[in-house]
């Protein structure tokens, strides 16, 4: 299943879930009116997790428990007609049930992030001794969430329009060497360099998919061939190192590409990008 359905699907199982827990709570309230606290409280603990953190959720979650416990044991005792029955036990586990509910989303966003991590940055970063840098926002790359869900919805569109659309991947080689030789102001400057001409080629959608790795969707309407594509970023990063101070040839700076299409390459965001990353081990190793 991609993930615009995992979305769909999710969503849809959360209202149930809520809606249900409604209905059951005005059908009960004749007899435990205390029931639209409890479902509030339900409500409450959901959002906490939709909006803010599985984490946050689970916390509210303890707490409402104790307190609802307390309450339970309290008047269980001080009000001996008032017995422990299913309508505790449902309670008991709709508080938990609810913030599982509400960070469903938040695990669907760190999957699809984990999709990524399958990419082999090489020397491109490190983590333990330098800053990774970002593309800028005026170049309007997209976050690795929203791309990826971004792929999906192509693959579905291609199937649906029955059209073929291509990821091409672009990768500065030894980019990590360069920004330790130049600085980090430097180091910004060609990553930009690059993300900028590459924007030219990506109408649909683009994503830094690594420090030095950046990613596109090019449809087969608005895509010649890959060939240009490499020859025209391969003829400004010419020139731009030409413009650049003698000691920084000291380091052999090169781009590398890596593609792939869709639906002959596979029918899933994961399958597309290994097949594309592959292609820039490939090169590395070249």
């Amino acid at each position: 299943m991609n993930n615009s359905l995992r979305v769909a699907a999710s969503t849809v199982l959360q209202l149930t879930a809520l809606s249900i827990f409604g209905i059951y709570s005005y059908v009960s309230s004749q007899y435990n009116p205390l029931n639209y606290y409890w479902l509030a409280a339900v409500i409450l603990i959901f959002l906490i997790g939709r909006f803010r953190s599985f984490q946050m959720a689970m916390f509210t979650c303890l707490v409402v428990l104790m307190a609802y416990g307390s309450i339970v044991i309290y008047r269980s005792l001080t009000m001996p007609d008032i017995e422990v029955g299913w309508n505790e036990l449902i309670w008991l586990f709709a508080f938990p049930f609810g913030a599982s509910m509400g960070g469903i989303r938040q695990f669907q966003e760190q999957s699809a992030e984990s999709l990524l991590s399958f990419i082999n940055l090489g020397s491109n970063y490190d983590a333990t001794n330098q800053t990774p840098i970002i593309v800028d926002e005026d170049l309007d790359y997209m976050s690795g969430t929203a791309f990826m869900y971004k792929l999906e919805e192509e693959v579905l569109h291609a199937l649906r329009e029955r059209q073929k659309f291509y990821l091409v991947m672009v990768e500065i080689e030894s980019y990590r060497d360069f920004k330790r030789l130049v600085g980090f102001d430097q180091g910004q400057l060609l990553l930009n360099s690059v993300a900028g001409w590459f924007k030219n080629f990506t109408p649909v959608a683009r994503a830094q998919a690594g420090e030095a790795v950046l990613a596109g969707i090019i449809r087969d309407s608005e895509f010649d061939s890959l060939a240009s594509v490499q020859t025209e970023l391969d003829h400004q990063f010419y020139e731009y190192l030409l413009s650049r101070p003698r000691r920084e040839s000291a380091v052999k700076i090169r781009l590398k590409y890596g593609s792939a299409v869709c639906p002959t390459d596979g029918l899933e965001a994961k399958t597309l990008m290994e097949k594309a990353s592959n292609e820039l081990l490939w090169n590395e190793n070249e």
